[in-house]
């Protein structure tokens, strides 16, 4: 019985029953994360309740561009990095998504991880949602740039001066419909 039951395994996984891992994206260019904006405090810092509503209505209208033209498989690069420890932080990765399903790969283009609940702190969603949140919290310092074309947050970048590392900041590179 033994035998039947190892015979079906090499078998089924010869002839590609199991799903196979994701090919591998090609390798991130040294240069990919370069020209990441420099941390100028007074040129993000949040004025007023006015400046913080116009910071959230133009984080609504980006995610509702995001929502429109979101491509249904789509892949980018991503740094993210925080006052904090964290799965999935300090070093790029490469995010790949297809209906909804995240696969993150390492900078060499390896896999990370296929679990779409641990990839999902590097998802877009979440990127709005955090940007969302740190606006919604007070933060005196937010930063956010979008892309032009999708609507999604390039770069963020809060802070809360005087707290030690109390800083969040990410950064899409690359991005790609597929």
């Amino acid at each position: 019985m033994f035998k039947r039951h190892l015979f079906a395994l090499v078998a089924t996984t010869m002839l590609g029953c199991h799903p196979a891992s994701p090919p591998a994206p090609p390798p991130l260019p040294a240069a990919a994360f370069a020209d990441i904006p420099g941390r100028d405090l007074t040129r993000f810092r949040v004025r007023d309740s006015g400046h913080r509503a116009a910071l959230l209505d133009t984080l609504n209208a980006q995610e509702r561009l995001w929502r429109h033209r979101r491509p249904a498989r789509y892949e980018y690069a991503i740094l993210r990095s925080c006052g904090c420890l964290g799965d999935l932080l300090y070093r790029p990765y490469i995010v790949r998504v297809d209906a909804g399903r995240n696969a993150a790969f390492d900078a060499d283009g390896h896999l990370v991880t296929r679990d779409s609940a641990r990839a999902a702190v590097l998802s877009i969603d979440s990127l709005f949602s955090d940007v969302r949140r740190d606006i919604e919290s007070g933060a005196p310092y937010v930063q956010v740039s979008y892309d032009p074309q999708f609507g999604f947050p390039e770069h963020t970048l809060t802070d809360y001066p005087g707290i030690t590392d109390s800083f969040s900041e990410t950064t899409v590179r690359q991005f790609r419909p597929r």
